[in-house]
């Protein structure tokens, strides 16, 4: 729990949002890097947390250890992270993060959520998924998500479920995914959507059967593709609990590069 990466925002312990172990063509950092944890600022702190400017500053390159205990305990949780940790932030200036693992850690026994002092659970602005579950405090599921989630989840904050990895046929896997509004005759990658008309944004029969929560191959973005290496996982805002606005999100985990877009 001392390693769990912390909210810049809220000097609150950021969501986590899955863990997921890869396979072998997918190791990229490494044969001993055999799986990842994401984490994510929770949908009800994206418009900042309870920390003042003068907090905010004690997470800062340099910034002497502060005389209050909890903010001081704040202070030296930053900087001494995971020695895998990989920070990210969005355009709204929301915090997400990685910790690579490694096969010991990713069978080892499950972390717990890192105390939080009860006087900051008490606030107002505490993250609900602290009470409630980060699934159950999300947006309302639709009845698809919960059956892809296996029903209504438990309101533990530690309640998690079982990710199931599939193989599909993609002619797109392993290869570095392009903008069907962008691709050329020359491109390697196989255009996901009609040429006609793309701004409808059909989809082309063969990619009907594939989840919309998948890793690397074929991407399904909501908007413009970011720019994207091989190794990434693609995945909707229910896959974990966010607020993506209706949208979906892609991870770069080889580079370390996030970005969502609303529906």
């Amino acid at each position: 729990p001392d390693q769990w990466p912390l909210d810049p925002n809220s000097g609150l312990p950021l969501m986590h949002g899955f863990t997921l172990k890869l396979p072998e063509d997918h190791r990229c950092h490494g044969p001993d890097i055999v799986a990842f944890s994401f984490f994510a600022t929770p949908s009800d702190q994206e418009e900042g947390g309870t920390l003042s400017e003068a907090e905010k500053g004690i997470f800062e390159d340099g910034a002497p250890e502060p005389d209050n205990p909890e903010l001081a305990d704040l202070w030296r949780r930053w900087r001494t992270p995971h020695p895998r940790l990989r920070r990210m932030e969005d355009v709204l200036y929301s915090a997400f993060a990685i910790i690579l693992l490694t096969e010991d850690e990713f069978h080892g026994p499950i972390c717990n959520v890192p105390h939080v002092a009860p006087e900051r659970l008490e606030s107002a602005d505490a993250p609900m998924w602290l009470f409630r579950g980060k699934r159950a405090h999300a947006i309302p599921p639709a009845p698809y998500e919960l059956h892809s989630t296996g029903g209504d989840p438990q309101s533990d904050a530690d309640f998690a479920r079982t990710i199931v990895l599939r193989p599909r046929q993609d002619p797109n896997a392993g290869i570095k995914p392009v903008d069907s509004l962008f691709i050329d005759e020359d491109d390697e990658h196989q255009p996901y959507t009609s040429p006609i008309d793309p701004e409808t944004y059909e989809r082309r029969p063969w990619t009907e059967a594939f989840d919309a929560n998948h890793l690397g191959g074929t991407p399904d973005p909501v908007q413009q593709l970011p720019d994207l290496g091989v190794h990434y996982v693609g995945f909707e805002e229910w896959f974990g609990g966010y607020n993506f606005g209706g949208g979906n999100a892609q991870l770069d985990f080889e580079n370390m590069t996030f970005d969502w877009a609303c529906g």
